[in-house]
């Protein structure tokens, strides 16, 4: 998927290329062809930047230094499995008894 992404971001690029070598970059078509050949390939970079992203080759790697969940919990275990929201410091909402 990395070089498809590649190759379709650099196809736009060689438009751009042609455009310019034609001499037609000033006329109103150039002009939006331009800016949608460029639009095109900034989707298609972008892409391989999440993946470069995504494999840990560039930029922040999505693994921290706690890379697996917390144990559960004794709040997250009164909800009969669900998880439960607590923000730090604040108080633990329970439910009310039914009577």
């Amino acid at each position: 998927m990395l070089l498809i992404s590649i190759l379709l971001g650099l196809i736009p690029l060689a438009g751009i290329g042609w455009i310019f070598v034609s001499g037609t970059l000033t006329t109103v078509d150039g002009l939006f062809e331009s800016l949608i050949m460029l639009s095109l390939s900034g989707v298609f970079f972008l892409n391989v930047f999440w993946e470069l992203q995504d494999r840990g080759l560039f930029g922040k790697s999505k693994t921290g230094p706690s890379s697996k969940p917390p144990p559960p919990t004794r709040a997250n275990l009164e909800c009969g499995g669900l998880l439960a929201l607590r923000l730090e410091g604040a108080p633990l909402l329970r439910q009310p008894a039914l009577a």
